[in-house]
């Protein structure tokens, strides 16, 4: 999730410098972290090597790195790896640009099976490479997969083996997410021309929304839950946002549409009534309700976005970081914070009190504020 209710934060984190534990340089990628107890795992190219590598949150250290023989590499999008990792119980699951799915043990990185999912499936790649997070459901692993029939996979997590395929003929960039509905486990994934919630244990498509859905060279943010049946579909590239009210074997009803929200790459925070997003870089909010913008403040580039508690930690493409509060009036910068230097897509982590941030370059971890004694 993208949303965090930050609880080992004070109301007033960021009224004080965070420290700085430490800087690293890093390979290329636009992968962010994952974090399990003081193992933050993220992927990396380095030459003609695809790794997953496992850092100690404290201090930065190496604690153990899978290496995979693959390299993606493209003028626009860059070279490298393009989703972060999956870490569930004691295993890290792992998706690299070309298709490789992994799953390793999460103390050691030692492997316990891979699938080479665009090969197995006689699919093609995406254009900017494959960028979806594994989303483990139940005993499963779900993946989107590029171009060919049938683009969201599911494998046994425990093996790997293939469990079911489902879906239209053409993924795109956004990972699968987990919801509930009345009871009913749900996977909702936004593929290329549509969006669609399947049933997790067997692939059976519950509802899909193709009929008036508009998508663009590349659909990035995930789709957003708003419980108890509505889901937010949000594109970039001059789309909008489309807010659904979804019910099992019907057609999605479409509660309203808005250009007023168009996030390239990023994941919106959606809270209560309202959500909060980089609208073609923007920091923009809407009404959940109308789906009427309410405000429209700076420009954050293409970057990332967190929430924590009553803030949004913005991750600006340019590299700094910037904390602003999840006002529904205006945009109240709360702190800035000097951190990367050069462009960055990858999404921040927030584990605890320690902010991870990387690009394609480097790699930082901060210490927040911690609660007053």
């Amino acid at each position: 999730t993208n949303d965090s209710p930050a609880t080992e934060l004070p109301a007033n984190w960021y009224a004080s410098a965070p420290r700085e534990l430490w800087r690293r340089e890093i390979g290329l990628g636009w992968s962010g972290f994952a974090v399990a107890g003081d193992f933050a795992v993220t992927q990396e190219q380095r030459g003609d090597d695809e790794v997953t590598v496992a850092y100690h949150r404290m201090t930065g250290e190496p604690l153990w790195q899978h290496v995979e023989k693959a390299r993606f590499e493209e003028a626009m999008g860059g070279i490298g790896p393009r989703a972060t990792p999956t870490a569930h119980g004691d295993r890290v699951y792992a998706l690299g640009a070309t298709g490789i799915l992994l799953c390793l043990e999460g103390k050691s990185g030692k492997l316990i099976w891979r699938r080479d999912t665009l090969a197995d499936a006689g699919h093609q790649n995406l254009m900017w490479a494959e960028s979806c997070s594994p989303l483990v459901a139940g005993d499963k692993v779900i993946i989107t997969l590029g171009k060919g029939a049938q683009t969201l996979a599911a494998y046994s997590a425990a093996t790997g083996e293939p469990a079911w395929r489902s879906g239209p003929d053409n993924a795109s960039y956004g990972s699968p997410v987990l919801v509930n509905v009345a009871g009913t486990p749900q996977v909702l994934t936004v593929f290329t021309d549509r969006a669609s919630a399947n049933d997790p244990a067997t692939g059976a498509e519950i509802w899909s929304w193709q009929e008036g859905f508009k998508g663009a060279a590349a659909n990035v943010a995930n789709p957003g839950f708003v419980p108890p049946d509505r889901v937010l579909v949000a594109i970039g590239y001059g789309v909008g946002s489309t807010l659904l009210k979804t019910a099992p074997g019907t057609a999605p009803e479409i509660l309203w549409q808005s250009v007023k929200m168009k996030p390239k790459f990023t994941n919106p925070v959606v809270r209560d009534t309202h959500l909060w997003g980089l609208d073609e870089g923007r920091l923009s909010c809407l009404d959940l309700t109308s789906g009427e913008q309410l405000w429209r403040g700076a420009s954050y580039g293409h970057g990332q976005m967190l929430g924590a508690g009553g803030t949004l930690i913005i991750q600006s493409e340019r590299g700094d970081v910037v904390v602003v509060e999840a006002s529904a009036k205006e945009e109240i910068v709360l702190a800035r914070i000097p951190a990367l230097s050069s462009k960055t897509w990858n999404q921040p982590c927030l584990a605890g009190r320690h902010l991870l941030v990387r690009n394609d370059r480097e790699a930082i971890c901060f210490e927040l504020a911690p609660a007053p004694r």
